[in-house]
């Protein structure tokens, strides 16, 4: 039995710790994106025709959470509306940690959900376009998707203008998921306000 312990110990440290090591690292150092503001789209006079706020979305940290898949879903889609309960029990059964439930949600449903303190359930702030002037040259603004990435018209021409440009930090995560180190890029860059 001696010798069967030491042979596998031996094959776990030398032959599979490549291995070993390469997992716990992907698991262990990530990198965490920061998105900056997107720049506003003016017109001559200076009024703002398109402009970025902060409003929230709703994730799951499966790692963190305590209750079954069906009840946390169950509890989630009696506050949230638009949530489809079997697409979000799929996708919490599977291997991501970090599931997104909705995104660019109702102020007055954050504050139930806040309300209920379901562990692992969490709220992260992003950016969602507004058009002050509504429908008024649409076509020529165009739109701008969740991610906040230009879709149509001035809002994709000016997209690499507009969008800024991204900060990385590398994180450090315990077997919880729990950011226990960071290190910190080089700052955020703020999209350009672009008009004439």
């Amino acid at each position: 039995i001696y010798g069967a312990v030491v042979a596998r110990l031996g094959q776990l440290q030398i032959l599979m710790h490549r291995s070993y090591a390469k997992k716990t690292a992907s698991e262990v150092l990530q990198k965490k994106r920061f998105k900056p503001m997107r720049g506003r789209l003016l017109d001559r006079q200076g009024r703002v025709l398109g402009v970025s706020v902060e409003v929230p979305s709703i994730f799951i940290s499966r790692r963190e959470t305590e209750l079954t898949p069906e009840r946390l879903v169950g509890q989630i889609a009696r506050i949230v509306s638009g949530v489809d309960e079997r697409d979000l029990i799929r996708r919490f059964k599977g291997s991501a940690n970090f599931i997104w439930v909705k995104r660019q949600v109702a102020n007055e449903e954050i504050q139930e959900l806040r309300r209920l303190r379901l562990k692992g359930v969490g709220v992260q702030m992003e950016p969602k376009r507004r058009y002050p002037f509504g429908e008024v040259a649409g076509e020529l603004i165009g739109t701008v998707g969740i991610d906040g990435d230009g879709a149509s018209g001035l809002e994709r021409q000016l997209n690499p203008l507009l969008q800024g440009k991204e900060e990385v930090h590398v994180v450090l995560r315990d077997a919880l998921g729990k950011v226990f180190a960071e290190q910190e890029g080089a700052g955020v860059t703020p999209g350009w306000n672009w008009g004439h």
